[in-house]
């Protein structure tokens, strides 16, 4: 009789397709299921050297940050959210999201093509969709530069990328005015006027 009352159990799950609950929460997606905590947990937070953290400490495996990346908005100056299907998770970012680690030149002058790629392998080709612009550091007086991405979404070079695109400076007339940039995709940015500016 118990055998018989097990398999109708069996029977009667299948048909309504019901399963257990801890199976049903191990399918949720890692943004769906950040955004049920949101009410109680704290942000996550993006670094300045662009390491992500969760409340229960660095978020470190490639495949969930490179999830996050793709569901992470800017709302306005200093504020970001993933975006999840029904709410927002806020994220505190202490500089910019992403960091540019690798830099690839291809041509010279006004022919130039800068290529970035940033920590989480996302690339963009410096250009008018993508400028770059140089930032003033407040601690060393360098000049940082930041690619935007998308959607607002910058990457702050790294040291070694800032040294890297500070060797490849030309000199022009930007404004009637003599100014160290960069040339890439056909666009000039300038860097500054009349020097050149050690990266932080």
């Amino acid at each position: 009789m118990a055998n018989r009352a097990s398999f109708k159990r069996a029977a009667r799950v299948k048909r309504t397709g019901r399963i257990r609950p801890q199976l049903r929460a191990a399918r949720k997606p890692v943004v769906v299921a950040l955004q049920a905590d949101a009410s109680t947990a704290p942000p996550i937070r993006i670094d300045k050297d662009g390491q992500w953290h969760s409340r229960y400490g660095p978020i470190t495996r490639q495949r969930v940050l490179k999830l996050y990346a793709k569901a992470l908005r800017r709302d306005g100056y200093r504020k970001y959210s993933l975006a999840a299907p029904c709410d927002k998770v806020r994220v505190e970012v202490e500089d910019a999201p992403f960091i540019g680690v690798q830099l690839t030149c291809e041509g010279e002058g006004p022919d130039r093509n800068l290529r970035l790629r940033t920590n989480l392998d996302e690339e963009v080709t410096i250009g008018r969709e993508n400028p770059v612009r140089f930032d003033r550091d407040a601690e060393t007086g360098g000049l940082i530069p930041y690619v935007l991405l998308r959607d607002g979404l910058e990457a702050r070079c790294s040291r070694s990328v800032a040294f890297e695109l500070a060797a490849l400076a030309n000199e022009e007339v930007y404004g009637g005015v003599p100014h160290l940039g960069l040339w890439s995709a056909g666009v000039f940015f300038p860097i500054c006027a009349a020097q050149m500016a050690q990266p932080a």
